[in-house]
């Protein structure tokens, strides 16, 4: 089903997904689910909803591509990780559905992903946002660099191998 053809057969030549309504803007693929972005702001998703990274509200696998429904924002850029989709919408915001790290929070909706509080500074606006297996990386727009998830490796950035479920400054 993450092919997003209705079916779950492998396809050896590119084919068309036909199922989304309006043209795409950016795409994204995660282990077993891929998402997209249409001009419009609207995400769509399919493919595996185990955690609920499609962000549809429940963990139900998904053959064809399918908006989403419950999001209050436009999107403007979407990445997706083994278990996670996260979106920056209009107003540079950070949205995740999924589970990020295992043993991590999970939601089966877009929900706000809360940054540390920057006392006397405007509200954090983000650039890009990028993840993998289980952690992330977001840039904001003036240049700062957030990490969080799985710090096996010290693949966060911060000095250790610490497990970190909030962002941090790197």
């Amino acid at each position: 089903g993450k092919l997003g053809l209705g079916h779950t057969n492998d396809v050896l030549v590119p084919t068309r997904v036909a199922a989304i309504g309006g043209a795409v803007r950016s795409v994204c693929a995660g282990r077993y689910h891929a998402a997209c972005i249409t001009g419009d702001g609207r995400v769509w998703s399919w493919g595996s909803g185990y955690g609920g990274k499609l962000g549809h509200g429940d963990h139900e696998t998904r053959s064809l591509p399918t908006a989403v429904a419950s999001t209050a924002f436009a999107a403007k850029q979407i990445t997706a990780g083994a278990n996670c989709t996260l979106v920056i919408d209009t107003d540079d915001a950070i949205w995740i559905a999924g589970r990020l790290r295992y043993g991590g929070s999970s939601s089966a909706t877009f929900t706000r992903i809360q940054f540390p509080d920057t006392p006397g500074l405007p509200p954090l606006r983000f650039s890009q946002v990028v993840c993998t297996h289980e952690h992330a990386l977001a840039v904001t727009t003036d240049g700062g660099l957030f990490s969080w998830g799985w710090g096996r490796g010290g693949q966060l950035g911060h000095g250790s191998t610490e497990d970190i479920d909030v962002p941090r400054l790197v």
